[in-house]
Formats: C-alpha cells, sequence, structure tokens
C-alpha cells in the first residue's frame, strides 16, 4: 500500500512539475525527470525560483 501511496505522489509531482515549469518558462523535461528524483520537493523548488529572467529583461 505504501509503494501504491508513493508512486501516485510521484505521478502528481511530475504533472505538477510539468505544469510549473511550462508556466515559469523553464525546461519541462528537465523538470519532470527531476519530479521523478525527487518527488513532491521539484514543485517546491519550482515555486521558490519562480520565472526565467530573459535576457531582454535584465537590459
Amino acid at each position: 500500500m505504501a509503494l501504491v501511496l508513493a508512486l501516485l505522489v510521484t505521478l502528481a509531482s511530475m504533472l505538477f512539475a510539468g505544469h510549473m515549469a511550462r508556466k515559469r518558462d523553464r525546461s519541462v523535461a528537465v523538470w519532470v525527470w527531476i519530479a521523478v528524483l525527487v518527488g513532491p520537493f521539484a514543485p517546491l523548488a519550482l515555486y521558490f525560483l519562480g520565472n526565467r529572467r530573459t535576457e531582454t529583461a535584465n537590459a
């Protein structure tokens, strides 16, 4: 039962991290794989990282 719960949490984290990465202009594939490795910590990291800054925004 614990394994099923862990897999569901990881799957949800993958979907949520992919969605957040797309909204924050970050690589979706990279963040989905990060979510596979660290689970629910990936969306949390994306939340704190915020949006990607572009070169034109810094000038």
